[in-house]
């Protein structure tokens, strides 16, 4: 029953809740600091990594939200 809601709106309408897509994006921004502060990576790995959570979180947050039920 946790799921279920969140799958059925992602099958079929590709909505994701707002709710939700803070929480996704937030938790990106999350790991990204980590990996900068903990990994301390080379620049070039630094920038691929951000560019590709920059652009997924783009994705998560110009989906659509669920319609109200």
């Amino acid at each position: 029953a946790l799921f279920g809601p969140p799958l059925r709106d992602w099958r079929g309408d590709g909505a994701i809740a707002r709710r939700n897509k803070i929480c996704a994006i937030l938790l990106m921004a999350l790991g990204f600091a980590y990996f900068w502060l903990a990994i301390e990576p080379p620049a070039i790995g630094l920038l691929a990594v951000a560019a590709i959570m920059i652009a997924c979180g783009i994705f998560i947050a110009t989906r659509p939200e669920p319609p109200n039920k």
